[in-house]
């Protein structure tokens, strides 16, 4: 696998989730070369071993007048994930073709 590629990681909160990849500095070099997400449920506490990771947390609701809170979760996902990706690996975001960028350029000049 190419590692550089990684962009995001869903962790689960434990740390043998990670055994066997290869950064050396552990879970504060995966979550410095990828960005990590931690998904839980408003009534769950949250996971101690995860804490210390630098992730983004996404706390779902169960209450069915809270619903509508999904959309605003998985749009903050990934625009999170999107901004890392920017930030850090713009090699992995897709490269508009020449001839629609002309396109563009043609109607705002």
């Amino acid at each position: 696998m190419d590692w550089n590629c990684l962009a995001c990681v869903v962790a689960q909160g434990s740390a043998w989730q990670f055994k066997g990849w290869p950064f050396k500095g552990g879970e504060a070099e995966i979550f410095s070369k990828a960005c990590g997400f931690f998904f839980r449920f408003t009534h769950e506490r949250p996971n101690q071993t995860a804490k210390g990771w630098h992730l983004n947390n996404l706390v779902f609701s169960v209450e069915k007048t809270r619903k509508h809170e999904v959309d605003a979760l998985m749009v903050s996902f990934w625009d999170s994930l999107h901004k890392f990706i920017a930030s850090k690996k713009p090699f992995l975001l897709a490269k508009p073709k020449r001839d629609v960028i002309d396109h563009i350029e043609h109607f705002v000049a």
